[in-house]
């Protein structure tokens, strides 16, 4: 069943998220081609779906490049063919809101361990729950920092 490109986002972005919080502080080099399940909106991977390359790799770096544009991730550039950003880093609103307790799971346990773990479980629901808290947290983070940055 094909998944809306929220849903394709959503766990592209927990899949991010969660490698990225693995290798904190060191950066990486995240290439579109390991995160092409996340982005073909399926556990299939049959030839028919990574046919899809172009449309893959232009998912990849649209969500990729939003992230940096809404402060969720630092990157050093980009390459093309195949798409890949390398120097990838969280930025310090990213890891804060990672280091945070989900409303959803046992106190003790951080949203960025929860990604990593329903990441490597393959728990497409738990990542997609948990990335939409993660990017929710951090719009109220940046909204609260510009509140108070402009004394309202």
């Amino acid at each position: 069943m094909a998944s809306s490109n929220i849903e394709r986002f959503d766990q592209l972005v927990g899949e991010v998220f969660a490698s990225l919080y693995d290798s904190f502080p060191v950066s990486k080099k995240l290439h579109a081609a390991d995160f092409a399940r996340a982005i073909a909106g399926s556990s299939d991977t049959d030839d028919e779906e990574l046919d899809r390359v172009f449309e893959i790799d232009d998912f990849f770096e649209a969500s990729i490049s939003w992230l940096r544009q809404s402060g969720y991730i630092y990157f050093d550039g980009q390459q093309s063919c195949p798409t890949a950003f390398y120097g990838c880093v969280l930025t310090a609103k990213t890891l804060a809101v990672l280091k945070k307790e989900p409303s959803s799971l046992a106190a003790g346990t951080s949203l960025g361990s929860a990604l990593k773990k329903a990441t490597t479980d393959g728990v497409s629901s738990t990542i997609k729950t948990l990335t939409s808290e993660a990017l929710e947290r951090g719009a109220r983070l940046a909204y609260a920092s510009a509140v108070t940055w402009a004394g309202l």
